[in-house]
C-alpha cells in the first residue's frame, strides 16, 4: 500500500473517528484515551488543539493516508504520527505512532514513520528521536527495529497508562540509521515532498 503523511484538518474529524473506534481492540492497550467513548467532540478538539501546537512549533502531529483511500474501507485517515520536542532548544525529539485496524500488517506505520523521521530531521536540526514503548508492545517495537532503532535503556515511569507511572523501553533513531534504512528501501521515490514546516506547504 503507497501512502503519504499530512497535517491533520478540521474536516478529518469523522474519519479519525472512525478509525479510533475501529482500533480499540489492538491500541486501546497501550494507549489508553483509545476507548469506545472516543467521540466525535473528542477527535474535533484533538484535531484543533494539533493545528495549534504545530504552529507553536514543538509538536508535529501527521494524519496517515493512503494515496488509493478507497483501499481501506473508503476511510482515507490510517493512523497517526507525532513527533515532539519535550525541552525547546535541544536536539532530542520522541515519537509516537498507531495504524487503525485495517492497515496493520501492510507496512503502513513503518513507511510513515520514515517519512516523519526524514522531515524531522531535514527541518528540525535533531541528533536523534526516542521512542518510548511498554516492553511486551511486539507491535511497536518491531516497527522500532524496522527504523533502524537502537535499544538505549528500560526507564521506570517512562509512560503514563490510566494516571500510573509504566516502565518503557527506549529505542534511539539516528540520522545516519535512518539513512542507511531508506538507503535499502526498494520502494522509492517517496511520495513525500516538503517544502516547509507549516501545514499550507503540503
Amino acid at each position: 500500500m503507497q501512502i503519504t503523511i499530512r497535517p491533520f484538518k478540521e474536516s478529518d474529524t469523522s474519519n479519525l473517528q472512525r478509525a479510533v473506534l475501529s482500533s480499540v481492540g489492538h491500541v486501546g492497550p497501550w494507549l489508553d484515551w483509545c476507548t469506545p467513548r472516543y467521540t466525535l467532540s473528542v477527535a474535533h478538539s484533538w484535531i484543533r488543539e494539533s493545528m495549534a501546537l504545530w504552529s507553536g512549533g514543538a509538536v508535529f502531529r501527521w494524519a496517515i493516508v493512503s494515496l488509493d483511500s478507497a483501499s481501506v474501507r473508503g476511510n482515507p485517515i490510517l493512523g497517526c504520527m507525532e513527533i515532539n520536542v519535550p525541552v525547546p532548544d535541544t536536539p532530542v525529539a520522541r515519537m509516537g505512532y498507531w495504524v487503525a485496524r485495517d492497515a496493520t500488517g501492510r507496512g503502513v506505520c513503518t513507511s510513515a514513520a520514515m517519512q516523519a523521521l526524514r522531515w524531522a530531521f531535514e527541518h528540525l536540526n535533531l541528533a536523534r528521536v526516542e521512542l518510548l514503548i511498554q516492553p511486551d508492545n511486539a507491535a511497536s517495537i518491531a516497527v522500532a527495529n524496522k527504523l533502524g532503532a537502537t535499544f538505549h535503556k528500560c526507564i521506570e515511569g517512562g509512560i503514563t497508562f490510566n494516571d500510573e507511572p509504566k516502565a518503557a523501553n527506549c529505542y534511539v533513531v539516528t540520522p545516519e540509521a535512518l539513512a542507511e534504512n531508506i538507503a535499502q528501501e526498494t520502494r522509492r521515490p517517496w511520495p513525500l515532498h516538503v517544502a516547509s514546516n507549516t501545514p499550507q506547504s503540503w
